[in-house]
């Protein structure tokens, strides 16, 4: 497990083994119950807030949306800033960043205005899996505003799905308004966005005491809700291309960047 440092929770888990070990005594059991009770959810709270900002980011590149069968497909990479101080779970870990990489598509389907999109990403660290998967639908409500050359307005919703290994999994419903308007071959974009984390926490505590092996189940569920403002800008320098990049203003800050052909 020690190989999932760099992702979300060995931070959280590596505090409170050592917490837990310093524990012992006759009734080390009870008292890592109760550890687990009390402290393990300001423990994880920042984990699970800084896991819902990544995970909530980079979820458009512009306010606009396709025509029937208009399609988008690209890759980005949404990184979540931990500055120091700000948790102490993260401080002890030493850990500054947070990354999540996914291939990401949408496609217009045969109502005006209206986009589908799916994402994720999985990969295999030794026999651990980690996998992420997100659907979602944008609707564009320009046509709604008789304002000639008024910027594209639209809202989306998305659910994503992540597993991390048998330890950790975790859901999250972001919901985005956001606005953006093309000039020549740069369009700028903003918009505003909540995301609400669920985050599951699996796995057993093992240690020996005077010899006697101990083994204590971890259980517990834990949410948090985020919210981000977005601001960035793609560039088309050739036709189809898109190349993006935004910065999210929250609690954690985040940036994503990425690159996408685009058929409008």
């Amino acid at each position: 497990m020690k190989r999932f440092t760099w992702f979300l929770f060995v931070g959280l888990v590596a505090l409170m083994m050592t917490s837990m070990t310093s524990r012992a005594q006759t009734n080390f059991y009870d008292e890592l119950q109760s550890y687990a009770d009390s402290t393990l959810e300001s423990l994880a709270k920042p984990v699970v807030e800084a896991f819902s900002t990544c995970v909530g980011g980079g979820l458009y590149h512009t306010a606009g949306t396709h025509s029937g069968l208009g399609f988008d497909l690209g890759a980005r990479a949404m990184l979540v800033m931990i500055p120091s101080g700000k948790s102490a779970t993260f401080d002890s870990a030493d850990v500054k960043l947070i990354g999540v990489p996914v291939i990401q598509a949408s496609i217009g389907v045969p109502v005006i205005g209206l986009d589908v999109m799916g994402r994720g990403f999985a990969i295999k660290i030794e026999d651990q899996t980690l996998s992420l998967f997100g659907i979602g639908v944008k609707k564009n409500f320009s046509s709604y505003i008789p304002i000639p050359a008024f910027p594209n307005v639209s809202a989306m919703i998305v659910y994503h799905k992540f597993k991390g290994g048998d330890v950790l999994s975790a859901s999250t419903l972001s919901f985005d308004v956001m606005v953006s308007k093309k000039f020549f071959i740069i369009e700028p974009y903003g918009g505003f966005g909540f995301d609400y984390t669920s985050m599951k926490f699996s796995y057993t505590y093992e240690d020996s005491i005077q010899g006697q092996a101990i083994s204590v189940p971890i259980d517990k569920t834990f949410k948090a809700n985020t919210a981000r403002f977005t601001l960035g800008f793609n560039l088309s320098p050739v036709p189809f291309i898109k190349i993006f990049a935004d910065y999210n203003f929250g609690k954690f800050p985040a940036a994503t960047a990425g690159l996408a052909v685009s058929f409008r």
